[in-house]
């Protein structure tokens, strides 16, 4: 249970507590070559271990509470047996073996020691890639050219090199004036081409005018202002010296406005606020209107509902189909 939700997590983290034990760290390790294996290796997560990083984040048990849909005092109390059986294993046997992970081991000084595997490559972005082994290659031996002689067949090859090299030349040259001329042709004529013209659009901006039509000297309008105040917004436009055009907007709240109720279904509460953000995203994925419910001390509780009332939101706790909820008023 504990190694697979270690595993598990060792993709998406560089630092895996284990509380009351120690922390796993990874690092990032570029490809590779082996000498004694003659292997290149890919991009990879060295992992190491610190014996000082014990306090509890709320990752692991977050995890297992997800992975076994058990509430989160559940599973940290399952993360405390399996510490305790760990360190137990490792003061009878003075060595315990982390699956696809690493070893863990005592020294004589009594000092917990770990030697990483190697089975699984935890870096996400090297997913699919398996070592290379470079095969040696045998070297050949060098082929010998033998040089041309004086005779009279060496003669009449550089003679006829010569002629061919000649009656050549003027053919070049022609073509390379041929290609010049057809060049000035081209940019010529790509010059009368302008790539910005200007269009003349017959368009013109159309306005509807309200029936409502006030003079800014008449007592009616600042009547008129307040009884649509708060209902509707007034835009002017200018006609002439004497009239305005009213346009009048709806200046109602907008439509997804959402209140939440006071009354939260907590399915989570977390030191990290990394931690919770995360299971508050997992909660959205499986279709709840989950939210952040706010602090509770140095907690940050992740709710997976909010309601008006208690009674809805107890009605909400029987009908849920998750274990370990309760209920926050904020």
């Amino acid at each position: 249970m504990l190694h697979q939700a270690v595993i598990s997590l060792l993709f998406d983290h560089d630092c895996v507590i284990i509380p009351g034990f120690g922390g796993l760290i990874g690092a990032y390790k570029s490809a590779g070559l082996e000498p004694a294996s003659h292997q290149l290796s890919p991009p990879s997560k060295q992992l190491t271990f610190n014996r000082h990083l014990t306090h509890n984040d709320g990752l692991l048990a977050t995890e297992i509470s997800l992975r076994h849909a058990v509430p989160y005092s559940r599973a940290m109390q399952m993360v405390e047996q399996e510490v305790q059986s760990l360190k137990a294993l490792l003061l009878a046997d003075h060595r315990f073996d982390l699956t696809d992970v690493g070893l863990f081991y005592v020294e004589k000084d009594q000092t917990l020691q770990f030697r990483p595997y190697d089975r699984v490559n935890f870096l996400k972005e090297s997913f699919g890639l398996e070592r290379i082994t470079l095969l040696p290659v045998a070297a050949g031996e060098t082929p010998i050219v033998p040089l041309l002689t004086d005779g009279p067949a060496s003669r009449d090859r550089i003679h006829w090199r010569k002629i061919a090299a000649v009656a050549a030349f003027p053919i070049a040259l022609t073509l390379g004036f041929w290609q010049l001329g057809t060049h000035t042709e081209v940019m010529s004529s790509l010059s009368m081409a302008h790539p910005f013209s200007i269009v003349k659009s017959d368009y013109s901006p159309s306005e509807t005018k309200a029936a409502v039509n006030a003079d800014f000297d008449s007592d009616d309008f600042a009547e008129f202002l307040k009884q649509n105040e708060g209902a509707e917004k007034a835009d002017f436009a200018f006609d002439d010296e004497n009239t305005t055009t009213i346009r009048l907007m709806s200046s109602g709240p907008p439509a997804d406005t959402v209140t939440k109720g006071a009354f939260c279904l907590i399915a989570g509460a977390f030191k990290v606020e990394e931690n919770a953000e995360r299971m508050l995203k997992t909660l959205q994925n499986e279709g709840h209107p989950a939210l952040l419910a706010g602090m509770k001390g140095e907690l940050h509780l992740v709710a997976i509902s909010s309601h008006s009332t208690k009674a809805e939101a107890e009605n909400a706790i029987s009908a849920a189909d998750k274990k370990g909820l309760w209920i926050f008023r904020k």
